[in-house]
């Protein structure tokens, strides 16, 4: 059977593609992503799914002018669309403190990441990767060197989201066997022969060894081991999603706490993994440390502890649930740490909260209280420069109406405000401390008074 026989076969029989499917060939330049190119060439017309094709210069080494010749001379050929890009993959993985493999991942699945929508209008649009089956070989033993469980035993799995692998069922020979029979031209990577990388000399060394001296089939075996896992990790999943709500319209997933609480320790495992996956599309950086931290949180923590994972991924435990929120939107501003100062009457922006506060300050109160809503207080005693800022732990002031003070945390506690949502409301404070919360506390000591010489007004209105 022909390289296009099996991976026809293996698409339709793994449901990889349907029609109307846009699907676009993560390309290299090497001998596996060119004959995965050519090969979905093939088969685009009879499957029915449109073709284009992605490059990536990882700017590691020299010589890629001429990988991206070839690309583009095939896709040219081919009438393939192709995209390129470019990435100082070294310059990036030293600001990560990473190393280049991992710099070079990251990079590329940023790059092609902008191709991948699972479900874009009724058609998907997908990436096709060029992993073989040598490739899920040496990457079962690579994660069982370095310690793994079920899922990493399980392999690189045939789609992830909108990532496909069509070529997995064949060989890294076979592959090349297609290339030199249609001609196909391709680059050869020097540094897969550089043996300070354990894939390289998993590939090199151990692997033929192992095929020598102990099973000349060991990659069949691997594979299904692979197989198995992946049963063994589908049976013990079953049900689990059914724990999973759907994503909240802030992107966040809560779950309830006490049905989480009831699952096994590796089923709670497969709970969090799975919301970092299929909710959040984090597969990497996440280690048994995180997942055992995350569930002493779940089975010990009291209500108000949060932690944060690799990616910005904060865990909090609220209220009787466990709420996964997404990383803070880089591109909207947030409250500067150390807040605006006000000083004194006029009108303020708020950026980090998205408001205008307005401030007036008036030389008789009309009668003694210390009024205050949502959006608007009236109080006594000010003394300015205001600050206005994040909250911070150990915020403490008497509340109105009190003697004692008490935590701005329980008073939040009290009013049943979420965890998540703390952050964004405003404290206001002059010189003597918190003034006033909006929406939740003004402080006993602005409370107005017939001796009161002048009210402050704060009047905030939302932008946009």
């Amino acid at each position: 059977m022909s390289c296009t026989e099996k991976v026809r076969d293996w698409i339709i029989e793994n449901g990889l593609i349907s029609r109307g499917d846009q699907v676009t060939a993560a390309v290299s330049g090497g001998p596996d992503s060119m004959a995965m190119l050519s090969i979905l060439s093939d088969l685009s017309a009879g499957l029915g799914f449109a073709l284009s094709a992605a490059y990536l210069d990882h700017r590691i080494r020299k010589g890629t002018q001429r990988e991206r010749r070839i690309v583009e001379r095939w896709c040219m050929r081919l009438g393939i669309p192709l995209v390129t890009g470019e990435r100082d993959v070294p310059a990036l993985a030293k600001r990560r403190k990473t190393g280049l493999e991992e710099g070079a991942r990251e990079a590329r699945y940023g790059f092609l990441e902008r191709f991948a929508r699972p479900d874009s209008g009724g058609h998907r649009s997908l990436v096709a990767l060029g992993h073989n089956r040598d490739d899920q070989v040496e990457t079962v033993l690579h994660h069982i060197i370095r310690g793994t469980g079920i899922r990493g035993i399980a392999g690189m799995p045939v789609r992830r989201g909108a990532f496909i692998r069509p070529v997995m069922c064949c060989t890294g020979d076979e592959l090349k066997g297609h290339c030199r029979t249609q001609g196909i031209g391709y680059a050869i990577d020097r540094s897969n022969s550089d043996l300070t990388y354990l894939r390289n000399r998993i590939r090199h060394r151990l692997l033929p060894a192992l095929r020598k001296d102990f099973n000349p089939a060991v990659d069949d075996a691997v594979i299904r081991l692979a197989g198995n896992a992946r049963g063994g990790l589908a049976a013990l999943a079953e049900g689990i999603g059914n724990l999973v709500p759907f994503t909240d319209a802030d992107g966040s997933v809560t779950l309830d706490a006490a049905r989480a609480r009831d699952l096994s320790s590796y089923r709670l495992y497969l709970l969090v993994d799975s919301i970092l996956r299929d909710r959040f599309g984090i597969y990497q950086d996440i280690g048994r440390t995180h997942f055992d931290a995350v569930a002493k949180l779940i089975r010990t923590g009291r209500s108000g502890r949060r932690m944060t994972l690799p990616h910005g991924i904060r865990v909090a435990l609220e209220h009787g649930s466990v709420r996964f929120e997404p990383p803070s939107d880089p591109t909207g501003p947030e409250p500067p740490p150390d807040g605006i100062v006000l000083p004194g009457d006029g009108k303020f922006d708020l950026p980090g909260w998205k408001m205008t506060v307005s401030v007036k300050t008036l030389r008789r109160p009309d009668r003694p209280s210390a009024r205050a809503s949502g959006m608007e207080a009236s109080l006594a005693g000010v003394s300015f420069p205001v600050r206005v800022r994040p909250r911070r732990d150990g915020d403490r002031l008497v509340p109105f109406g009190m003697k004692g003070t008490k935590k701005l945390s329980d008073v939040m506690i009290d009013a049943k405000i979420p965890l998540h949502n703390r952050g964004a409301i405003p404290v206001f404070e002059d010189r003597r401390g918190i003034i006033w919360v909006p929406g939740l506390v003004t402080a006993e000591r602005t409370r107005i008074t017939g001796t009161s010489r002048k009210v402050t007004v704060f009047l905030l209105s939302e932008n946009g």
